[in-house]
């Protein structure tokens, strides 16, 4: 008789910090903003940040696209950040055919120099991850 699987079910709400039990996607990127912030307004209201963040890897610096909703304090270019959040690949339609976009959706974010909000940023994620094993 062939097993059944399981069905697995993923919030997509970028306002939900919980983590699936069965699958995870969690990024923590600490590095430093390198393109301007650019605000767009979403048809709902909210207001959608993207920029891109320079990170140091054992391969050198990488270039990381992140998007980030409803942010409160506005970022500029230089500003060191610590962002929680997940991979997200997107697709879209312009004249020249169908793209991709693979960028990290930040749930959570802090600047580096605020260490005790930092601190509480990965406390936060460590205690969602631990509840899942």
């Amino acid at each position: 008789m062939p097993q059944q699987k399981k069905s697995v079910t993923a919030s997509t709400s970028v306002n939900d910090h919980k983590y699936s039990e069965a699958c995870t996607n969690v990024v923590v990127l600490v590095g430093q903003v390198v393109t301007e912030p650019v605000d767009s307004e979403l048809p709902n209201g909210n207001v959608v940040t993207n920029c891109d963040v320079s990170t140091v890897t054992q391969d050198g610096r990488t270039v990381v696209p992140v998007v980030l909703y409803d942010v409160s304090k506005a970022l500029q270019i230089g500003d060191e950040i610590c962002a929680v959040g997940f991979v997200r690949k997107r697709f879209y339609r312009t004249g020249g055919g169908v793209h991709s976009r693979t960028e990290v959706v930040v749930q959570r974010s802090a600047r580096v120099r605020q260490k005790a909000q930092m601190r509480r940023l990965l406390e936060h994620v460590a205690d969602d991850l631990l509840t899942m094993v």
